[in-house]
């Protein structure tokens, strides 16, 4: 893959930043998401998306298609 934020040796991809609270982590299987509060709005409790992990990525984009703008436009 050789894009930023792939890990080869685990075959990860890790899009944003992790946060060590496991009360603002969410895993489903190979998928992770991480959270945090709104610091605009901490009152609310509303957590906010900072980062993806895909773990097993090869096994999941394996049959993804990269489209062109005219491919798609079709």
């Amino acid at each position: 893959m050789g894009k930023k934020g792939y890990d080869a040796k685990t075959d990860t991809l890790m899009l944003g930043e992790e946060c060590a609270n496991p009360a603002l982590i969410t895993k489903n299987d190979d998928f992770v998401a991480y959270w945090q509060v709104d610091e605009e709005f901490p009152d609310v409790g509303f957590p906010e998306p900072i980062a993806v992990e895909i773990r097993n990525v090869s096994a999941h984009i394996a049959n993804v298609e990269v489209l062109s703008r005219e491919t798609a436009a079709r």
